[in-house]
């Protein structure tokens, strides 16, 4: 599946946002809070949750997917490994490779789709699913940022990485036993 992101991609993890997630401390549960360890005490009432940054959110939210594909569309794609090549064109040479890896692989996973019948959709179902992000790479294009993306599944990889390991496996043993 190929497809294009519009808009300046961004990193999930510039700038994130902590915040309590949890109960509220009542008056029967200050007791806790003169314990003589106060973040335990904190920990135990509530949980810290770290949110990507409002840039990422605004990104993932304002986005808009243009599909090259003739034919239907079946989202989300098949629950099975994908091999992720995108080319980040940003307008200036700021964040790094893996950052922008893991803001698009939630994009893809978070971003939801509208359907004909009136449903939102995802395009992968979890982020898992990328196993490999071979042919990516950061590029510049000031007038149209942008991130074009080839999403491929990966069977027909390893097989042919298994026919390879098995044509070596016995003059492997061989070398191992000599």
């Amino acid at each position: 599946m190929k497809l294009t992101v519009h808009g300046e991609p961004r990193t999930k993890k510039t700038s994130n946002q902590t915040i309590l997630v949890g109960r509220q401390i009542g008056a029967w549960l200050r007791p806790l809070l003169s314990l003589p360890d106060k973040h335990l005490a904190r920990s135990i009432l509530n949980r810290v949750k770290v949110l990507p940054s409002k840039a990422h959110r605004k990104w993932v939210k304002d986005s808009r997917i243009e599909f090259h594909q003739q034919g239907p569309l079946s989202l989300p794609l098949p629950d099975q490994p994908y091999n992720c090549k995108a080319i980040f064109y940003r307008s200036r040479r700021i964040g790094d490779a893996v950052g922008f890896y893991q803001g698009l692989a939630d994009l893809l996973q978070d971003k939801n789709i509208s359907s004909m019948r009136g449903m939102t959709l995802n395009i992968l179902t979890d982020d898992k699913w990328i196993q490999a992000w071979d042919g990516s790479r950061l590029e510049i294009d000031r007038e149209k940022p942008r991130v074009v993306v080839e999403l491929t599944p990966m069977e027909h990889t390893i097989d042919l990485m298994e026919a390879l390991v098995d044509s070596l496996g016995g003059e492997r043993e061989k070398v191992a036993h000599e």
